[in-house]
This record gives C-alpha cells, sequence and structure tokens, in this order.
C-alpha cells in the first residue's frame, strides 16, 4: 500500500514539474518531449516490423528531427495562429483549423518527411525519390485520421498543451510514418547505405 501511494507521489510530482518547466521553458519542453515521442515511435515501428537489431540511425534521425523541429515548429504556428486568427468563435475556429489543416499540414508533412531523409544520410536526390511516392498517400491519411483530433486541439485542449497533445497524437503518427517510408525503401530495393532498413 505504501508503494502504491509512493509511486503515485513520484507520478504527481514528476507531473507538476513537467508543467513547470513547460510553463516557464515552453520552447525547450515541448522539443524535449517531442524528441522522445518520435524516438519511441520509430522504435515501437521496427519491433511491430519485426525487426532484429535496432537501427540507431533511424532512432537517432527521428530524436534529432523531433528535437530540433518537432516541437519548435509547431510551438511557434500555434502561436501565429492565435495571432492571425484570435477569439473563441465558431469561426474563428473553423478559419484555425482551415489553415491548419489546409496549409500548415501539407508543408509540415512535406518538410518532415524530407528533413528526416537527410538527417538519415541520404542525398537530397536520395529524399526527394523516398518522398515522392508516398508523400500524398501520407498526406491524405493525416487529414483522414487526425482532422477530428485537430478538432479537440483547438477547441478543448489549452493553448499550452497544444503542442503536447500533437506531440501525443504524434507518437502513432510517427510509427505509421517510420513504418510507411520504410515499406517504401522495400519497394525500391532498399533505402540509402547498407540496404533495407527496419526502421524506415
Amino acid at each position: 500500500m505504501s508503494l502504491s501511494k509512493s509511486a503515485k507521489r513520484v507520478a504527481y510530482k514528476s507531473l507538476e514539474s513537467y508543467f513547470i518547466q513547460l510553463y516557464t521553458n515552453p520552447l525547450r519542453t515541448k522539443s524535449v518531449t517531442s524528441a522522445i515521442i518520435y524516438v519511441l515511435g520509430n522504435y515501437t515501428s521496427q519491433r511491430i516490423s519485426g525487426a532484429k537489431v535496432t537501427e540507431l540511425n533511424s532512432l537517432l534521425s527521428f530524436g534529432a528531427y523531433g528535437l530540433l523541429f518537432g516541437g519548435s515548429i509547431p510551438h511557434y504556428f500555434f502561436q501565429c495562429l492565435e495571432w492571425l486568427v484570435p477569439g473563441k468563435s465558431a469561426l474563428a475556429t473553423v478559419k484555425q483549423l482551415l489553415i491548419q489543416r489546409l496549409i500548415f499540414t501539407p508543408l509540415y508533412q512535406l518538410f518532415t518527411l524530407y528533413t528526416i531523409s537527410r538527417f538519415e544520410g541520404r542525398t537530397h536526390r536520395q529524399a526527394v525519390q523516398q518522398l515522392i511516392p508516398i508523400y500524398v498517400p501520407v498526406l491524405i491519411a493525416n487529414w483522414k485520421w487526425l482532422t477530428a483530433l485537430s478538432i479537440i486541439n483547438l477547441t478543448v485542449v489549452p493553448p499550452v498543451l497544444r503542442v503536447v497533445f500533437m506531440n501525443l497524437v504524434g507518437f502513432v503518427w510517427s510509427i505509421y510514418l517510420a513504418t510507411k517510408r520504410r515499406k517504401a525503401s522495400e519497394r525500391r530495393g532498399g533505402g540509402a547505405k547498407g540496404g533495407s532498413r527496419p526502421g524506415l
């Protein structure tokens, strides 16, 4: 019983510490959180694929992307969105949603797929070759499956937690991305250097 109480106390303290960091150092906290979630998503994708050996380069690439861009870009995007379309009315929410889904999402998805490929050591040409066959299917899947969650994010989730919410959704999404990229690499007979890469 005391162990259970002790575990709860640690959990509450950790959560409290996280929220303090989120308010005092929002960008750093969101970036670190994003890096952890991207790594976990990629690792989970590798395990689901049946990989016997963990592809560290892929883990590091996803982690680096999450650290540098996965927290920072959404952080500034949501700030800009509040500035561009202020207010809590239904019309304001619809405008914010359209901007996010029709402008931000296509550009961010393109940037994500390309940048992760470059972090993995691919040349510009190789990254574009990997991007072309999967970009539209990934974007359509994003619109199809994540739009409802985007509505929840804009209407229910407090602004300070929107990137965190996106990152939690991003855990499942990063598994999907890694799996989609791996299958695309396998269809082409392997990824960049070293042939087939289970974590892509």
